[in-house]
């Protein structure tokens, strides 16, 4: 027994070993927080190693044995946990691939099974201000030798595939996804024949320094894209959320701007888009364009998609979200207070809109209330103690962010460090509905929300005041300097 209390006490030093290890090399604690660590681990294992090397009799060995064995294991559960960290946070901020997609359609009836029996017959094209079009288009032209018939019009070329005036049809996924949206007679009257697909390369970013993290207010940028499935894939913005964080005073900002809303795309001209075409072009168009209409600078971004709410939401075991109504559509249905949430439940509640009379609006409330829920469910600690591994793998691969390791470190430390106490104002904007003629799509009238102006201002004057160091309720209640005595009074 004393032989074997002994083995295992040399094993706890070797764990406790790698957990220090572990802890300083991921520098996720702020330094104070090291020495007394360290002291308390050395004066443990003294202390552990006097017992055990003073300790003759059996039941005094084996006590000590079991005490060994606690401890194991919870420096080995400690060390997994920082190990998970430390793979999770040196995958942040790399430089991603955009997976740009092309479909050949053809009508849901066709006699055609496969894209080699397009040989010789006619496939409608449309390029007009389809991104990365010629790349995707001569990489399908080393396929098959078909006959191209390129339009101007896309109703042109969509009626003639219907019509069996042609073949098929060469699309961008995101053109079928607004035609989808916004053409009764497309929805469910064509199939996917075959997909094309290459990947871009983002340009490398310029870094911010470390050292001026935190030292003044930032912006970033959370887009959710309107797809399932890999990350990588360029598709539309829904969601677009505008979070700006003021550490010094402990404010953040929350600014929803409608997907529908009316702009002038970054760097284009001609008829401007609804926000949500933006991220057909990328993401820095969509971060772009939003810094043109709120003009302010956006360092960073988040971007999700169907899949990570879907993911996140059921490895924390679902997410109580309020609703201030009751509602159904598409099989979901919500009730008036408090609804416990599973993913795909969620996604539907942050999505339905046209049950609504302010739809987007309300949808961007919704939006909101389930990213709070989820914040909520997350700062429990018996919910991050119980799903802290499984939630690093589910993030692993369901979001990108320029946000890297180092300044995630800095915020955590800054966090624990201060123990700011956030304070949190959620803002959107506004507008009246049109219909208008867009740059991703112009031989069609679609549906779009013009700008409210009074609500851009407003926004305009938070998101000022918070980059000048202002707390909100200075926002709110401005000093006038040099007011007249009786105007003070």
């Amino acid at each position: 027994m004393k032989v074997v209390s002994r083995i295992f006490y040399f094993i706890l030093v070797i764990v406790i070993g790698v957990t220090i290890y572990l802890a300083i090399s991921i520098d996720i604690l702020p330094n104070r927080y090291y020495l007394p660590i360290i002291v308390l681990f050395f004066l443990l294992l003294v202390l552990l190693g006097l017992f055990v090397f003073s300790a003759k009799k059996t039941w005094s060995n084996l006590v000590l044995t079991i005490i060994f064995i606690l401890l194991i294991a919870g420096s080995g559960f400690v060390s997994y946990y920082l190990y998970k960290t430390n793979i999770f946070l040196s995958n942040l901020g790399k430089v991603e691939k955009e997976e740009v997609v092309y479909y050949v359609l053809v009508k849901k009836d066709s006699e055609i099974k496969d894209v080699k029996e397009l040989e010789d017959k006619t496939v409608g094209t449309y390029s007009f201000n389809a991104n990365y079009y010629d790349d995707v288009y001569n990489k399908f032209k080393g396929v098959v030798n078909f006959k191209e018939k390129n339009y101007n019009n896309v109703d042109s070329y969509v009626n003639d595939l219907l019509n069996g005036k042609i073949s098929a049809i060469f699309i961008s996924s995101n053109h079928k996804e607004i035609l989808e949206e916004e053409m009764i007679s497309f929805r469910g009257t064509t199939r996917v024949l075959y997909e094309v697909m290459i990947e871009v390369s983002k340009d490398e970013e310029e870094k911010v320094e470390v050292e001026e993290f935190l030292e003044k207010p930032f912006s970033v940028y959370i887009s959710g894209i309107d797809t399932s499935g890999s990350i990588s894939t360029v598709s539309r913005s829904d969601v677009n959320i505008v979070m700006t964080i003021s550490p010094k005073t402990g404010e953040i900002l929350l600014t929803t701007i409608p997907r529908d809303y009316y702009v002038r795309l970054h760097n284009t001209r001609g008829y401007k888009d609804k926000l949500t075409h933006a991220g057909i072009y990328g993401i820095d168009m969509s971060r772009q364009t939003i810094e043109d209409l709120l003009d302010i600078k956006i360092d960073y971004y988040v971007r999700v998609n169907f899949t990570t709410l879907i993911k996140v939401i059921d490895t924390l075991g679902g997410v109580d979200v309020y609703s201030d109504q009751s509602f159904s559509e598409f099989g979901y249905s919500f009730k008036q207070g408090m609804n416990h949430l599973n993913g795909k439940q969620a996604l539907m509640f942050s999505r339905i809109r046209h049950v609504f009379s302010d739809g987007d609006k309300k949808r961007g409330i919704h939006q909101q209330a389930v990213i709070e829920a989820i914040i909520k469910k997350v700062t429990s600690s018996k919910t991050l103690l119980l799903n802290y591994a499984k939630l690093l793998d589910t993030l692993k691969k369901t979001f990108q962010t320029n946000v890297d390791s180092l300044m995630i470190k800095e915020m955590v430390k800054f966090q624990l460090n201060e123990m700011p106490n956030w304070n949190i104002k959620s803002i959107s904007l506004d507008g009246s509905g049109s219909s208008q003629h867009t740059y991703s799509m112009p031989s069609r009238v679609l549906y779009v929300l013009i700008p409210s102006e009074s609500s851009i201002n407003n926004a305009k004057k938070y998101l000022t005041g918070i980059n000048e160091g202002k707390t909100f309720n200075e926002i709110d209640n401005p000093v006038v300097e040099n007011a007249p005595e009786e105007a003070t009074k």
